[in-house]
């Protein structure tokens, strides 16, 4: 049996990225991009560009899923290394193989959809008027703000 057969880190790492994934995209790139449009502000764009730049690189990392690297078990991704090593296992290598198929398919859907919303976000942004000297600009302010609020 897969569960039995010591994967239980595999089980928990996935468990951790599902339970952290959902709130954190809210927090880290959803959330951004409401405020970077309700409020215009091209620093906020920018945040957001920065974080969805590494959502991406995630997802690209999960659809190859290298088993080992950064100390991830071998099928806590269901990407397509996990998804060999998957159809190696003993009698039920086909039917686990077939679920992790699913699953690197759809992490490449992810990874396609991802790049249209950022290319789409980077359109809004260009169209709004913003550069990215308005994010610089925009960020000594905050800064220079910031610091004076703290200093007071």
């Amino acid at each position: 049996m897969f569960f039995v057969r010591a994967k239980f880190s595999a089980w928990l790492m996935a468990g951790i990225y599902m339970l952290t994934g959902i709130p954190g995209a809210y927090y880290l790139w959803f959330r951004r991009l409401y405020n970077a449009c309700k409020n215009d502000s091209a620093l906020m764009f920018a945040w957001f560009f920065l974080i969805y730049t590494a959502h991406i690189l995630f997802n690209i990392y999960a659809a190859i899923a290298p088993a080992g690297l950064f100390g991830t078990a071998t099928f806590s991704l269901a990407g397509i290394m996990s998804m060999s090593a998957a159809f190696e296992e003993g009698s039920n290598g086909a039917a686990l193989g077939g679920i992790y198929v699913v699953g690197f398919i759809l992490f490449l859907v992810e990874v396609l959809l991802s790049v249209y919303v950022i290319r789409v976000v980077y359109q809004a942004f260009r169209g709004s008027g913003h550069t990215m000297a308005d994010v610089k600009s925009q960020a000594v302010r905050e800064g220079a703000s910031a610091g004076l609020r703290n200093s007071v």
